[in-house]
């Protein structure tokens, strides 16, 4: 159990270090995580291993040879690895679509007769059961994933303060300053206020996760995404951000390691961990009917009523000018929708925009028509409960 208690708010969070006499130097920040890296890269016992969603999800992305890898890593590591209630959450929303993406790839694509290792591991993994590699047919991943210790560290109030720190410096941060003035002044997440404007707090949200158990545990981290693209997790250069270590160790005199997966695991098992292109669904043999669209959509629409009503019962702005899922937005932050039927929604709201958007085609390709019949009675169970929540709702 932690040993201090801490809460994320204006003096302690990414962009709120409260000014005051006695804050320790960037060299003093630097030298202690540059004294502390080498025990972070060989994992030391000591040191909580974190990981993002897209570590989660990669052992469905690769062949099985490396998911072999990744299996005996997960498990080698298991007492160490903590996951986020931001990853868990992201990784049950995006679990079974990237499974289904992924299934029956051809072989040529799976196979790699060249990796003895990966093939060694594979072998002894499946000595004692019998596997299919184009289909998973036993997700051993997530019986292994259940182990590894969650925790949820983050309150309402707290998310509610990060999403409107998440706000401002969006909206101050300029894209045009040079590329050193740029990164000097990145944050976890913004590589995602384009491309997740819906809800691009995510990466934020872990950072402060990881933040607060630093303190609380008053220990070092190690921190292991793939997302190292987009820049705001690392720069091109994979060397960290020392605004990221300085802010930080400020309020902790501790530091989060955050490290390339890729670079990591390659060096690790000497082989690539790219993800392999999944095999877009067919749809010559489905059409979906006109009248199932207009249903769906249609059930979408009595959603959004029910959404608007809730929030007008609890005087929460839903003016039709406000999109719908900002008044969603706001009625979780007020803790007046309950976090697992707001992500639940969340997780489907991409379909909603579709339907809006007439994107029809490239709902067929991504969802079959079981999938999307099993959508429709999430809907409209949600309906209901939030029509029950309405009839409670204080007035």
């Amino acid at each position: 159990m932690p040993q201090r208690k801490i809460e994320i708010k204006k003096g302690f969070s990414f962009n709120s270090i409260e000014d005051n006499t006695g804050l320790p130097d960037y060299q003093t920040a630097i030298t202690y995580y540059a004294n502390n890296l080498p025990s972070a890269i060989a994992l030391d016992k000591n040191i909580p291993i974190f990981l993002d969603t897209n570590v989660l999800l990669r052992g469905y992305t690769v062949s099985p040879e490396r998911r072999a890898l990744l299996y005996q890593f997960f498990l080698e590591r298991q007492d160490q690895i903590v996951i986020t209630k931001q990853v868990q959450e992201e990784f049950i929303r995006n679990r079974k679509k990237v499974r289904t993406s992924y299934a029956n790839l051809p072989a040529a694509q799976l196979s790699d007769v060249s990796d003895t290792l990966a093939n060694l591991l594979l072998e002894l993994k499946t000595e004692s059961e019998e596997t299919e590699n184009s289909k998973i047919a036993k997700d051993e991943l997530l019986d292994l994933f259940s182990n590894f210790e969650q925790i949820d560290n983050l309150s309402a109030s707290e998310k509610s303060f990060l999403k409107k720190e998440f706000a401002f410096l969006s909206s101050t941060f300029n894209s045009q300053e040079s590329k050193e003035e740029a990164l000097g002044k990145t944050f976890p997440g913004r590589g995602d206020i384009l491309e997740k404007p819906t809800f691009p707090y995510g990466d934020y949200f872990i950072y402060h996760e990881l933040l607060k158990y630093v303190y609380e545990h008053n220990q070092d981290v190690v921190f292991l995404t793939f997302d190292v693209a987009k820049g705001d997790w690392l720069p091109s250069n994979k060397k960290p951000y020392a605004h990221y270590i300085y802010k930080t160790f400020v309020l902790n005199e501790k530091v989060i390691f955050i490290n390339s997966a890729n670079k990591f695991f390659e060096e690790l098992y000497a082989t690539s961990f790219d993800p392999l292109f999944p095999v877009e669904k067919k749809v010559t043999h489905y059409i979906m009917e006109s009248s199932f669209e207009k249903e769906l959509s249609a059930q979408f629409g009595h959603l959004e009523q029910s959404i608007r009503k809730l929030a007008q019962k609890l005087d929460i702005d839903a003016t039709d000018d406000i999109l719908a899922k900002h008044v969603l937005d706001d009625l979780n932050y007020d803790d007046s929708i309950p976090n697992d039927i707001y992500y639940e929604l969340i997780g489907i709201w991409s379909i909603r925009d579709g339907l809006i958007e007439g994107d029809l085609e490239a709902i067929r390709r991504e969802y079959t028509p079981e999938e999307l019949a099993e959508i429709m009675s999430v809907v409209k169970d949600n309906i209901r409960l939030i029509n029950k929540l309405i009839l409670s709702a204080r007035r």
